[in-house]
C-alpha cells in the first residue's frame, strides 16, 4: 500500500516577533484577513524596546493595567476595558483623553477583564484577525490558569492567536495543522503542552528529542523543556487531534 502523501497549503508567515516568526500550514484554513490587533493585558510588562516594536502598525487594545504599558510608550489603545482595580490614576486621566472606546466594569463581576475584552473583540473582528496577546506571564498564577484555559477556547475560533513578550511565547497550534518556528534568537527551552485531555499523532522536526506520530496527554506532559537541534534551524509541530500548546522561553 503506498503511503498517503500529506499535502500542507497555505504556508503563511503569521506573526514575526523580534525573537522568531510563525509559520502556519493547514488544508482548512481561511486567510488571515488584513486587522492586526495588538491585546494587553495586566501581567509582567513586556520590555519596553519589544513592545514598541511589536506595536507597530496594530490596533491596541488593553485590559485595565495593560494600559499602563500603553501610556509608557505614548501609544493610546483603540478600546480598554477594566475595573481600574490596578492601573494608575495618571492612566485613568490620561485614557478619559486619549481612547476612544472604554468599557469601565464594576469590581464586583463574574468575569475577569481580560475574558471581557475579548468577548469585545470576537464582537468587534473578524476570526481570522492576526491577534498578538502580550501581558500574559507573571502574577499570580489563578490569573494565568485563567487566562491561559480563556485563550485556549478563543483560539478555536481564532486561529491566529499568539500570546508572547520578550521572554516567553505560546501558541494553540490546532489540529491538522503544522506549525514552523524560525527563531531569530534560540529559545532555552521548547515545549508541548496538551491542552485538550489528549493530543494524538504529535510529530516534531528540528528538536534534539523529536516526536513522530506520538501521543501526549494532559493528565501527563512530558515533552517539556526540548531544545533545538541547530541553533540556526527551524523546527516543527504538527498533531492529528486536540489542541496542542506549543511554548518556548528566553528566561533562565
Amino acid at each position: 500500500m503506498l503511503r498517503e502523501e500529506k499535502h500542507w497549503y497555505k504556508d503563511m508567515q503569521i506573526f514575526t516577533l523580534p525573537q522568531l516568526s510563525i509559520d502556519l500550514a493547514g488544508n482548512n484554513l481561511a486567510s488571515p484577513n488584513e486587522e492586526t490587533l495588538l491585546l494587553i493585558a495586566g501581567g509582567r510588562e513586556p520590555a519596553h524596546q519589544w513592545l514598541k516594536t511589536v506595536a507597530s502598525k496594530r490596533k491596541i487594545c488593553c485590559a485595565d493595567k495593560g494600559a499602563d504599558y500603553c501610556r509608557a510608550l505614548s501609544t493610546p489603545p483603540t478600546i480598554w476595558v477594566g475595573d481600574g482595580d490596578s492601573c494608575a490614576i495618571e492612566t485613568a486621566h490620561w485614557l478619559k483623553e486619549s481612547c476612544p472606546h472604554q468599557y469601565p466594569l464594576p469590581r464586583a463581576k463574574d468575569f475577569t477583564d481580560s475574558q471581557f475584552l475579548l468577548d469585545i473583540i470576537a464582537q468587534n473582528f473578524a476570526p481570522t484577525s492576526n491577534i498578538l496577546i502580550t501581558g500574559v506571564w507573571g502574577g499570580r498564577f489563578d490569573h494565568l490558569y485563567s487566562l491561559i484555559f480563556t485563550l485556549a477556547k478563543f483560539s478555536q475560533t481564532h486561529p491566529y492567536l499568539c500570546c508572547a513578550d520578550d521572554k516567553e511565547c505560546l501558541y494553540f497550534l490546532p489540529p491538522k495543522c503544522k506549525l514552523t518556528l524560525n527563531f531569530h534568537k534560540p529559545p532555552l527551552a521548547l515545549s508541548l503542552l496538551p491542552i485538550s485531555t489528549i493530543c494524538r499523532g504529535v510529530t516534531t522536526s528540528g528538536t534534539f528529542w523529536n516526536l513522530t506520530a506520538s501521543e501526549l496527554k494532559r493528565d501527563f506532559p512530558y515533552a517539556i523543556s526540548n531544545i533545538l537541534a541547530e541553533k540556526n534551524q527551524p523546527c516543527t509541530v504538527e498533531h492529528q487531534s486536540g489542541l496542542l500548546a506549543v511554548y518556548c522561553s528566553w528566561q533562565s
